[in-house]
């Protein structure tokens, strides 16, 4: 693989055209094509992480070297950058033993347009874990490499316990696996879905729950972009854990920004129909959607037709009833502020009135508190659509390619 890629010099803001080769596990940059004058080189190893640049032009990847050095570059066009982004990643093999045939396959939890998640049970430990399994040719063909790649990097990173935890990610010819920590209370869809199953003390829990999780993937410069009651756990406890991490954005610095236009319609902030560049306040936008829906039973603008919501979205107040509660309401305008630089974030939420009395400093013990009617601590797995299936060790999908570097991982936390 050889090509011109535009590269960030030693200096900030500063690009240079510059010819680039892979070779073996080598990556070497040339001043231009005759390759007669190398002017740098490295070697990817299953230690080099690679992640995501987008700037307002165009899109590219960095490779973070163990040592620290960092080498940033762009490409053209997305066809490019994935064609060059395939080859890297293929560059680096981990070994690891972990596959699919360890899994026995409980039931299926969900399934999208990339691949679907299944309830497995360790067959050496007992444990119960979610897997996810995306087709790689759907995201190749999709140019949606990068997604998988991010969303596992959010998931190694970041350490929250109102995040889901990686246990490990593993390949095969077809497909990427995320094995997951398994989380059996349902979703929050499915407990609003049933009436006055969630009280109000329980709304402020989940609320609260959710702007320590976002608070801590910003402070990590990661906009989460897909809040919604279908992506919140609800565990045993009560508590709450964020989940589907696979359109989130890394950004590059704390001054970035970004403007891809991505999440469900109903909860999208004005700044991102408006194909304006966006913060990590779109975040806090889908915080006042949630806490409205769950007070309401239903979003602040929905509407059956996209342009209508859309206009609502952007030009109309939401209308209150029933909510009733001068805070609860005062709460959700300061959220929902169409302007993102005068709109609510963490610090507001937590000194807002709704939330007097509410002990803060309590969240990081995960102390116990009441479950949902609905839910049943019960072995765990009531809350199941009890679809059987199976999960051979890899399908007859036609391998892309044979392994993506540095995918393997393992949690030392956890012994899976």
């Amino acid at each position: 693989m050889e090509g011109w890629l535009i590269k960030r010099s030693g200096l900030p803001h500063i690009w240079h055209r510059r010819y680039c080769v892979i070779k073996d596990d080598g990556f070497f940059i040339y001043l231009d094509e005759s390759k007669t004058k190398l002017t740098n080189s490295f070697v990817i190893t299953p230690k080099s992480q690679v992640s995501l640049i987008e700037t307002r032009w165009r899109v590219g990847f960095k490779i973070t070297q163990p040592e620290g050095k960092i080498f940033s570059f762009q490409v053209k066009d997305n066809k490019d950058f994935h064609n060059w982004l395939s080859h890297i990643l293929v560059l680096s093999i981990p070994e690891n033993t972990t596959k699919i045939k360890e899994y026995k396959i409980i039931s299926e939890l969900g399934r999208g347009f990339y691949g679907k998640v299944v309830l497995a049970r360790h067959k050496e430990t007992g444990k119960f874990c979610a897997i996810k399994s995306i087709h790689k040719k759907s995201l190749v063909d999709m140019a949606k490499v990068d997604t998988i790649m991010s969303e596992r990097e959010i998931l190694k990173t970041t350490k929250s316990p109102f995040i889901v935890s990686l246990l490990s990610s593993f390949q095969t010819p077809s497909k990427f696996y995320l094995v997951l920590e398994y989380v059996s209370g349902g979703d929050l869809f499915q407990h609003m879905s049933k009436s006055n199953a969630i009280t109000v003390d329980q709304i402020k829990l989940y609320t609260a729950e959710i702007a320590t999780a976002l608070q801590q993937l910003h402070k990590e410069r990661i906009i989460y972009r897909d809040l919604k009651p279908e992506n919140i756990l609800i565990c045993e406890d009560g508590h709450i854990k964020l989940t589907d991490f696979g359109i989130s954005k890394m950004l590059d610095s704390d001054k970035d920004t970004t403007k891809t236009l991505c999440g469900t319609s109903e909860y999208l902030a004005p700044e991102v129909i408006q194909g304006k560049e966006y913060t990590e306040a779109i975040d806090w936008w889908q915080v006042g959607i949630l806490l409205y829906e769950m007070f309401a039973g239903r979003t602040p603008f929905e509407d059956p037709n996209r342009t209508t919501l859309y206009s609502n979205i952007l030009n109309k107040n939401p209308n209150y009833f029933p909510i009733t509660d001068e805070n609860t309401r005062t709460l959700i305008a300061s959220l929902l502020k169409k302007d993102p630089t005068k709109r609510a974030g963490y610090n507001e939420i937590r000194n807002s009135k709704f939330f007097e009395g509410f002990n803060w400093t309590e969240l990081d013990k995960r102390t116990s508190y009441v479950l949902p009617k609905s839910v049943s601590s019960s072995d765990g797995l009531n809350n199941l659509d009890k679809i059987q299936t199976s999960e051979a060790e890899d399908s007859d999908a036609p391998p892309v390619l044979q392994k993506f570097g540095d995918f393997e991982y393992t949690n030392p936390e956890f012994d899976v």
